[in-house]
């Protein structure tokens, strides 16, 4: 006869079941840290963007970002209060990412300079902290 047995089959199973089981919290781990440098990228992306846009004169305005909890929103205007909502390009965070410390960076028209500089900090539950610094004169460095 050829073939398996039913107790070969099930040892099968629970081997497979052992290894997904230990190799869960690896992937998981690589997920988060993934989600974290996903938008550390994405902010410096459009941190970069919107210097980019007030240099070239795009609508001949200012340009800037604010960072939330929940995403980035690049925007033209002299803040993102006073913004003129119908150029608002917003992107969400993969994954659970709070930011805090720097929210707002608004680039000066023709010289791209930051507004205002300082740290942001993104957070992830399990990967800690990833520190942005922008400095006076733009560049970004995480």
């Amino acid at each position: 006869m050829k073939g398996f047995t039913l107790i070969e089959l099930l040892i099968v199973i629970a081997m497979i079941g052992i290894l997904v089981g230990v190799s869960m919290p690896f992937y998981s781990q690589i997920i988060n840290k993934n989600n974290l440098q996903l938008s550390a990228t994405l902010t410096a992306t459009s941190l970069r963007g919107a210097q980019l846009r007030s240099q070239s004169g795009v609508n001949d305005s200012k340009w800037g970002v604010y960072i939330e909890n929940t995403g980035i929103t690049v925007f033209q205007g002299d803040s993102y209060s006073t913004r003129d909502v119908q150029y608002d390009e917003a992107t969400e965070f993969t994954g659970i990412i709070t930011a805090s410390g720097l929210t707002e960076v608004v680039y000066t028209q023709v010289e791209g300079l930051p507004e205002s500089v300082g740290i942001l900090v993104l957070s992830s539950p399990e990967e800690g902290d990833l520190n942005m610094v922008v400095n006076a004169k733009g560049m970004i460095d995480y």
